[in-house]
């Protein structure tokens, strides 16, 4: 049972020859909160045609205090992440948290190969003892149609 505030009492000690009252006194006080932030919350505007993907990347600005473990950022079935700009997407990243404290980007993109159709989902942040944190992600994949411009004359007519 742990207790927090101003602890006190008394602890005998047997020695060979007599025993002895030792009196201790002390303050317990809780242990740090391991927090987690992430900014912004939301990502909306990944897109791409289909055949052409990923998305242009977006990023995350994530920082930690009191960890006591990584922070692990998960992607979702649309989304991949990364700790580096540009390469290295995949399904988790990890940012290496030293001394409890960990400040860092993440970056997201719509993943490649996706069917056309619209992609509302979540990364997760997350590391042992904080609160977890989603950033919701938005996106779309479009159909490659081409322009039937050209239709809006029909019927075709001459000037002879």
């Amino acid at each position: 049972h742990t207790r927090y505030g101003t602890v006190t009492g008394v602890q005998t000690c047997a020695l060979p020859i007599s025993s002895r009252n030792v009196s201790c006194a002390g303050t317990v006080t809780a242990a740090p909160v391991p927090t987690i932030t992430a900014a912004p919350s939301s990502l909306t505007g990944f897109t791409y045609v289909m055949g052409s993907g990923p998305s242009a990347q977006q990023s995350i600005n994530v920082n930690g205090s009191n960890l006591t473990s990584d922070i692990t950022v998960t992607g979702s079935a649309g989304y991949e992440v990364s700790t580096t700009s540009g390469s290295g997407f995949g399904g988790t990243a990890t940012l290496t948290q030293t001394g409890g404290t960990v400040s860092g980007m993440i970056y997201v993109r719509l993943k490649s190969g996706l069917a056309v159709g619209t992609y509302n989902e979540s990364v997760s942040i997350a590391s042992t003892g904080a609160a977890s944190q989603t950033v919701s992600c938005a996106g779309s994949v479009r159909n490659n149609t081409p322009s039937n411009s050209f239709m809006a004359t029909w019927p075709f007519t001459t000037d002879t």
